[in-house]
């Protein structure tokens, strides 16, 4: 049998850390307040976004506080620019909905937190997909790996945060609870002036 070295190239860096119980606490207690979107007013079924959606805006220590996670991220990732935080919104399942296929538009890297005491097991994991792989045949594996899974599921604990690549898309599954399925999430974009040559720009 040959012997390959496999090479992930071009993989989507999803990273998982834990937040503090305080932040968690907080953002609860902002989420009570906030008015969210009634059904028809918004594009999502079976969900809802806070219509505030520049909730750290207004929050200095949890704008700092998640600036500095999301700049290690970066930095982690091997870019040294600087970075601004855009928009910022709580998110909710209702109890028997869910999200398609979607990716955040007008962002380079997105965070999601996950800050109410307890997740149920059913109340929906996120998905995250791969990019398709065109019109090639397609075939079952043996063994679903990083090298061969179409998507990937992520269970929400307490205290969770996931940064991950805007473009990625992902689905939240049903929500089998008769609970909300609460998060928190913001947006990332550099800062500055990025890039050489032509192809340089300066974000605001």
């Amino acid at each position: 049998m040959a012997n390959f070295q496999m090479m992930p190239l071009f993989c989507s860096p999803i990273a998982v850390t834990e937040i503090d119980k305080d932040v968690c606490k907080q953002l609860k207690e902002l989420s009570s307040k906030v008015t969210w979107f009634a059904k028809g007013e918004q594009r999502y079924l079976g969900s809802s976004i806070s219509k505030n959606t520049n909730i750290l805006n207004s929050n200095d220590d949890l704008h700092k506080y998640f600036q500095t996670f999301a700049q290690d991220y970066i930095k982690e990732l091997s870019f040294n620019c600087d970075i601004q935080l855009t928009t910022s919104w709580f998110t909710r399942i209702n109890p028997g909905g869910f999200s398609g296929h979607i990716s955040n538009y007008n962002s380079w890297y997105t965070g999601v937190v996950y800050f109410d005491d307890e997740y149920d097991k059913n109340c929906g994991d996120t998905e995250f997909y791969r990019e398709s792989h065109g019109p090639f045949p397609s075939s079952d594996p043996s063994k679903w790996n990083i090298y061969s899974a179409d998507y990937f599921p992520v269970r929400p604990q307490h205290r969770a945060m996931i940064l991950y690549p805007s473009s990625l898309k992902y689905r939240i599954n049903v929500n089998n609870t008769n609970q909300h399925r609460r998060s928190f999430q913001f947006n990332i974009m550099p800062k500055g002036r990025i890039g050489n040559g032509e192809f340089i720009f300066d974000y605001k």
